[in-house]
């Protein structure tokens, strides 16, 4: 996935058969503009490194291990917040994915500029930067809290943690703040 000369991703499709039928031949680029479409709605005013964080935090919660997540972030040489904390926001009933991605993401994005933002299951995944006492300003406390009653949305925050390798078991602890 190209976008302004610079490479986004990749897209690939597996067959078990050895060719595509038509229909699936003429799916798969539909598929890889929703892919890059997806990628680019994490555009910030620096997106590489943007695209590259939310890959770290959206593997560690497809199972890379917390000692893979430290390594990918070291290597990559991309910086945390030395305090964070994660919020899970999801609907009260079921809607379509795209609600997420087209509308309450942009709209999320206004409210929390600077963190890191991504589709997370059916739910949004937020990486919170925050002080050593995961204070949330009164400010946005208001902000977050008429987002979810206007789109009807719980938002799940977990504790502070300081490593970005415990994401994954703070996200699942935003997630059962939600239950």
């Amino acid at each position: 996935i190209i976008y302004e000369n610079e490479t986004l991703g990749y897209f690939f499709a597996l067959n078990r058969k050895a060719k595509f039928d038509n229909q699936t031949q003429r799916l798969l680029p539909l598929f890889a503009q929703k892919a890059r479409e997806g990628i680019l709605r994490l555009n910030t005013a620096n997106r590489s490194n943007s695209i590259l964080q939310a890959n770290i935090l959206m593997d560690a919660l497809s199972g890379a291990t917390p000692a893979e997540t430290s390594l990918r972030t070291k290597v990559s040489g991309l910086k945390f917040g030395q305090y964070m904390r994660v919020l899970v926001i999801c609907s009260t009933y079921d809607r379509a994915p795209d609600f997420y991605s087209q509308i309450l993401f942009p709209e999320l994005e206004q409210i929390l500029p600077d963190q890191i933002i991504f589709p997370y299951q059916a739910s949004l995944a937020c990486l919170m930067n925050t002080d050593i006492h995961g204070t949330i300003p009164n400010d946005l406390r208001q902000k977050l809290s008429d987002f979810s009653q206007k789109h009807h949305m719980l938002i799940g925050v977990s504790n502070v943690f300081s490593h970005i390798s415990q994401f994954a078991e703070f996200t699942e602890q935003a997630r059962t703040a939600l239950s």
